[in-house]
């Protein structure tokens, strides 16, 4: 089924070689535009290329009581959830000002892709960004926050059962489903940060 996403391939893959070769090369060097072209490129490609599967996954799954019909061409949304995900996660892997470049030249790349203002795209950003936070409530796990941003944001609270749709509150069971799904769409930058750095 999905979830070999390239964040999941690039870590077991390159993990020993790029290390072996950044101890006797050296890392590589990209300026700041390029790692965030290279963000955006592995998460819009990992989104294309397996959100049918991800529709697939959520229209069959037993916990609701009828199918939600997520189209395969609905991806727009989920792409939102996974780039704020992943966006959040970028300052714990560089300083303020580092996060605040990457963040701007993210915004202009993916802006730029689909032809929309980076005003226009940093606004659905920082909408997706504060979903997340409201949704994980006291949790810190990012992969929580992202499955329940799926949840509310393809209203799939009305097809559950009664007891959860009435709460509007996702079955555990299916939230932890959903985890494994979205854990596969985490940039992975310990991985990446042991091939290249930025400056």
């Amino acid at each position: 089924m999905l979830y070999a996403s390239i964040f999941v391939i690039e870590t077991t893959s390159y993990c020993k070689y790029t290390m072996m070769l950044a101890t006797l090369f050296g890392k590589k060097r990209l300026t700041d535009k390029q790692v965030a072209d290279m963000i955006v490129g592995s998460i819009v490609n990992s989104v294309d290329t397996s959100f049918c599967d991800v529709a697939d996954f959520i229209n069959e799954a037993p916990e609701f009581v009828s199918s939600p019909n997520v189209p395969h061409n609905h991806s727009d949304k989920f792409l939102l959830i996974v780039l704020a995900a992943n966006v959040t996660r970028i300052t714990k892997h560089f300083s303020t000002e580092e996060e605040h470049v990457l963040r701007r030249n993210i915004t202009n790349s993916f802006a730029e892709m689909y032809g929309i203002t980076p005003a226009e795209l940093s606004k659905h950003l920082d909408d997706n960004i504060h979903l997340l936070y409201r949704v994980k409530e006291r949790s810190s796990n990012i992969v929580y926050a992202m499955s329940k941003s799926v949840f509310h944001k393809y209203k799939l609270g009305s097809y559950q059962e009664k007891y959860f749709k009435e709460m509007n509150t996702p079955n555990p069971v299916f939230l932890r489903r959903m985890d494994q799904v979205m854990k596969n769409y985490l940039f992975n930058w310990e991985a990446f940060l042991d091939k290249y750095k930025m400056g």
